[in-house]
């Protein structure tokens, strides 16, 4: 910015990407008992550990008057942190940028993210509140959103990778977060389809809205998809922290332990009568 030092200027440029939303849609989502996507990644993180990266990256979209609205970060809060100690590589999409849709270079930021986990061999964990693949940008953003597909394939067996969904997540979204080992789903606001009814309302037959299709009763208790349903966002971090603590960095590395304060010689005499020596007896 003119008339600015260097210093005055990157404080300026942090200080803007630190809120790039639509100020109606943020407003709409506290009302609603939502945070923001970068609230969530602090929440989500231990206090002062997250490291941010690519946070003044924009879209370099012209089409459909793309270039008049350029937020920095392009709707994703990404980077690493340590929770519980641990270093874990996460993102956050953020609703109030395009609706949390995944252009060129918000699935790039993302894919960062993702092969820095695998090169890293830590953890990964996504925050998912986004509409799919940004329509507006057309074909220039299938292809970063193809190469984030594949980026969360490779690591599938190596990292522990949980996915939390906290709003409506469809299409490209929903796919890349239904790849992760673990699905979280906040019961408030988490739906999760491929498409929403009101969009194709053709291809269901009768009267079936999203919480019906997509919803968190849904998916924990018909489709499967949903390993755990939270009641908060706290709970969703909550729990996301939980299953960390039961699982290892990587497939290289051993399992936190916990000792139990048992003795591993201590005789178990009730283990002889586990099978009874009568051969005619259940058991």
């Amino acid at each position: 910015m003119a008339g600015l030092s260097p210093s005055d200027n990157l404080d300026s440029f942090r200080k803007d990407s630190a809120s790039p939303g639509d100020r109606g849609v943020i407003k709409e989502m506290r009302e609603s008992g939502s945070q923001t996507a970068r609230e969530r990644i602090l929440d989500l993180l231990d206090e002062g550990s997250f490291v941010e990266v690519d946070a003044f990256v924009r879209h370099r979209s012209g089409d459909h008057s793309m270039h008049l609205h350029t937020p920095l970060g392009d709707g994703v809060v990404a980077g690493h942190g340590m929770i519980d100690g641990r270093r874990v590589a996460c993102f956050s999409q953020d609703f109030s940028v395009f609706s949390g849709t995944m252009g060129e270079m918000h699935a790039k930021k993302i894919g960062k993210v993702v092969e820095f986990a695998e090169k890293a061999s830590i953890p990964l964990i996504g925050i998912w509140d986004g509409d799919g693949q940004r329509a507006h940008e057309g074909v220039t953003s299938l292809g970063p959103n193809g190469d984030l597909l594949d980026g969360i394939v490779s690591c599938s067996g190596k990292i522990p990778m949980i996915s939390i969904i906290l709003g409506t997540v469809s299409g490209t979204s929903a796919l890349a977060a239904g790849l992760s080992d673990f699905i979280i789903l906040g019961s408030q606001r988490g739906r999760m389809f491929m498409r929403s009814p009101y969009v194709i309302p053709e291809i269901v037959s009768g009267e079936v809205d999203e919480d019906a299709l997509g919803g968190a009763n849904h998916h924990a208790s018909r489709s499967g998809v949903a390993c755990l349903v939270s009641e908060s966002e706290r709970g969703a971090f909550d729990m996301a922290a939980e299953i960390l603590s039961h699982m290892p960095d990587n497939t290289m590395s051993d399992p936190p332990v916990i000792g139990s304060g048992d003795k591993w010689d201590r005789k178990c005499k009730g283990m002889e009568k586990l099978v009874p020596q009568d051969s005619d007896r259940p058991y």
